[in-house]
């Protein structure tokens, strides 16, 4: 656990402990935890200095609004329209079922499949991975099907601007064609983070649990669909 202090200026700027953050979240998502959290508590005090202990949750906690729009009300996902349905192939934390129903109240359907031309990896400091194009290389995940404008909205916000969504081509495992769905990539190439590779197993037996939990307070956070 540690504890992060915040502090309120006159000008109203707040000067949180970023680098604590940073470290657990990422440099933007900890900008968007720290206006988030103080906006919370100055909404309820007048005084110029207020300090704010946080017992941070494990590092697969996540996804929390990036800018200070997002603090006054999240973005509801908008209602389901006549473009989808949509594919989306998943690599990572989006293969477990269990988070999948946390965020789409289902579980649409799958199948597995093959991203050629990609890599996986891990993310130091993160639970989660990433992929980026890579000549040579195949990424193992699968493609859900059938998904409603409104869902796949929930996965954008759920993926956030560390990712870009691109249509990416993926072999399906159990008819050997060819289908188009949208990837979430690291939109960072050059991220010094990036090394080695996932796995999805480890990834289940030692964060599954601390996940799910987070992925539930994502979903209170932005309101259910």
């Amino acid at each position: 656990m540690i504890e992060i202090v915040y502090r309120r200026r006159w000008s109203g700027s707040f000067l949180p402990a970023q680098a604590q953050l940073q470290r657990r979240f990422g440099q933007r998502n900890a900008a968007g935890l720290a206006t988030h959290l103080a906006a919370g508590v100055f909404r309820s005090t007048s005084s110029p200095v207020v300090v704010l202990v946080l017992l941070l949750l494990p590092p697969a906690r996540r996804h929390l609004p990036s800018t200070s729009s997002s603090v006054m009300a999240a973005p509801a996902p908008p209602a389901a329209a006549a473009a989808g349905p949509h594919s989306v192939f998943v690599y990572g934390t989006l293969m477990a079922e269990e988070v999948v129903r946390v965020l789409l109240g289902r579980a649409p359907p799958s199948s597995p499949a093959l991203l050629p031309g990609h890599r996986r990896f891990s993310l130091r400091g993160r639970v989660y991975p990433a992929i980026l194009p890579v000549p040579g290389h195949a990424v193992n995940g699968k493609v859900f099907k059938g998904l409603t404008d409104r869902e796949l909205h929930v996965f954008d916000l759920f993926e956030d601007e560390e990712y870009v969504k691109k249509t990416v081509e993926v072999s399906l495992a159990d008819t050997s064609e060819k289908s188009l769905a949208y990837a979430y990539i690291w939109a960072n190439e050059g991220d010094p983070d990036l090394y080695g590779e996932w796995d999805y197993e480890e990834w289940r037996k030692v964060h599954l649990k601390d996940y799910l939990e987070m992925t539930r307070e994502f979903m209170e956070e932005v309101g259910q669909f």
